[in-house]
């Protein structure tokens, strides 16, 4: 479990967009790649301390088709740059 200081220091980092290497990313983008069968849709930006692609990005993966959500995940920003696209 997360120490009260490190969540305090994470929602004082909370961002809804953050401009990275590779794309303008923001809470609602929704990102496609394909290899996969699931779309992913950002829910939280937590900006990175020196460089923006080492933000953390929260996502949901849902179907495109149903809408159903499949999972919530997290990864680096430099992550949906190499790999999703919009």
């Amino acid at each position: 479990m997360a120490s009260y200081h490190a969540v305090q220091e994470e929602l004082a980092n909370m961002v809804q967009e953050v401009e990275t290497s590779g794309w303008l990313i923001r809470v609602g983008d929704v990102f496609s790649n394909g290899d996969q069968v699931h779309h992913i849709r950002i829910k939280r930006i937590v900006a990175g301390e020196e460089d923006a692609d080492d933000s953390m990005i929260y996502y949901e993966q849902f179907d495109p088709h149903t809408k159903e959500v499949l999972g919530e995940t997290c990864g680096r920003a430099w992550y949906i740059n190499d790999f999703w696209y919009k």
